[in-house]
Formats: structure tokens, sequence, C-alpha cells
């Protein structure tokens, strides 16, 4: 109990002054389009050089990827809680602290592109404090920021998880239509497992992913899923040919990552790399 209380409203009101940074981008892009990118294998078939004709917002690890310049990216989005610290706790059984090699990579990724503002949950402000980082927290009101902003539907729920963060931040920033690449959740034809991987991923199927989230959003933004064939279970969808008038084309994680990259992200329990 003394744990949400500090989450839900000390933390917020005490670092009021510093998550209202995200104030000045409010409705920075009425009226544009967008592409927000998951790390979902699908991303293996797409030639990142066809999406530069519109703003970028990578969630977690595509900065990564050999092709990360060709995207036109100002924003970079990474909610998850007490990630760039030196340790971090592992997320599948048997749990234990190790050291995260990951966060390192990323950290010099924010310090070498200052072009980029990244979005990083509020946990980490005590270990990285770059000029281009701007702090989320999950339990704060972002919709009291501005009255016409939902206002029937509580804040509480639009940062818990990337998808979900990404999609409310575009909405935020005044965007009019989103397309989803690496979401392979939202697919009919779901898959798991990420496109830093080795393989072509394995089926499984997703219910109802994200239904209460998406059954509100999509009345006030447009979305749409980019898959590589077939539908999406809850969204309207247009395939990678459809969308690029190109074949996609998989190509297999060496292609896609540096050796060195590659040996970082080897070192995460449960991903298969090699």
């Amino acid at each position: 109990m003394l744990k949400n209380w500090v989450n839900e409203r000390l933390i917020p009101k005490f670092f009021h002054w510093k998550l209202r940074e995200i104030e000045r981008y409010r409705n920075l892009h009425i009226g544009e389009e967008c592409y927000i990118w998951g790390d979902g294998i699908s991303v293996k078939y797409f030639d990142l050089g066809l999406f530069s004709d519109k703003i970028s917002i990578p969630c977690s690890h595509l900065p990564f990827h050999k092709d990360f310049h060709k995207l036109n990216v100002p924003y970079a989005f990474y909610i998850e809680n007490l990630w760039f610290y030196p340790f971090t706790k592992n997320t599948s059984p048997p749990f234990n602290y190790l050291r995260n090699y990951i966060q390192k990579e990323y950290r010099s990724i924010i310090e070498s592109r200052k072009d980029i503002t990244f979005f990083l949950s509020w946990t980490n402000s005590p270990t990285i404090r770059e000029n281009n980082v701007l702090y989320i927290h999950k339990r704060y009101n972002y919709l009291g920021l501005n009255s016409d902003l939902l206002p029937s539907v509580s804040a509480f729920e639009y940062f818990l998880g990337s998808i979900r963060g990404a999609i409310f931040l575009a909405y935020f920033m005044g965007f009019k239509k989103i397309y989803l690449l690496g979401f392979d959740y939202t697919h009919k034809n779901s898959s798991i497992l990420h496109w830093y991987e080795k393989g072509e991923g394995l089926s499984k199927k997703i219910i109802n992913y994200n239904s209460d989230f998406f059954n509100i959003m999509k009345d006030v933004i447009e979305i749409i899923t980019v898959t590589l064939e077939g539908k999406a279970e809850l969204l309207p969808s247009i395939t990678y040919e459809e969308l690029t008038s190109c074949v996609p084309h998989f190509r297999e994680n060496t292609e896609l990552l540096s050796e060195e990259r590659m040996k970082i992200l080897s070192t995460w329990p449960g991903y298969t790399i090699f």
C-alpha cells in the first residue's frame, strides 16, 4: 500500500515540474502521420529505407538496427522501469540480478544522437541525465495537462507498456494517423520473438491484445497495423507490400546487427541470438 501511494501520489507530485516538460510537445504535429516501431519478428522483412517519408517513433531496441539511420527519428520511446542501471532483474524465471550490458549500449546511442529526444521512465532519472531525455511517469495524470484529451477516461492506463505509451504520446503530439510496424501481437497470424533474435519466430495466437486500450484510442486517432500478409485481429491493417509496393524480404539477424551488438544482446537470458 505504501509503495502504491509513493508511486501514484508522492512521486508525480514531487516530480511535477520535471514531468511537465512533455507539455511543450503537445499538438506539435497536428494533422501529421507517423510510424511507431516495435521489436517483432516482422521487422526482419522490412526495408527501413522505405519509411523515411514520415516521422518514426521506435520503441525498445530498434536503434540497434544497422539501417536505423535511414529512418526519420526525432523521438524514441523506452518506458522500462529501472532499466538504465548497471544491474537489473531479469523478467523470467529463475529470477535473479544480472549485469545489464544492453542498457549501456543503448545509453551510448542516447549520448551520441543528440538530434533525438528519448522518452524514458522516470525511474531512470538518477542514472541518466542527458539533455535529450524526457521522463515519463506511468501514473502521472497527463490528461490533466489539457482538458480536451479524453476527459472521460483515466490517464493511468496510457503508459503501461511500450505500445500504449507510444500511441498515446503520438496522440498527445497531435498526429492524426499511426502505422504500427513490428507489433506482431496485433496481427491475426501473430508471432513471438524479436527481430534481433535468430530465426523466423514462432506462431502464437494472441487474443484481445490491448483490446481495452485500442477500443478507446481508435476513436480519436487512426491506427493501422502493418502485416506481412493477412489481417489484424482488432485494428485496421495493411500489408507491407500494399504500403510500400515492395515484396517483403527476410533477412537474418546477422544482416541487421553488428557482431558487437549481437554479443551484447546475447547476454540477456532467454534471447536466442546465435
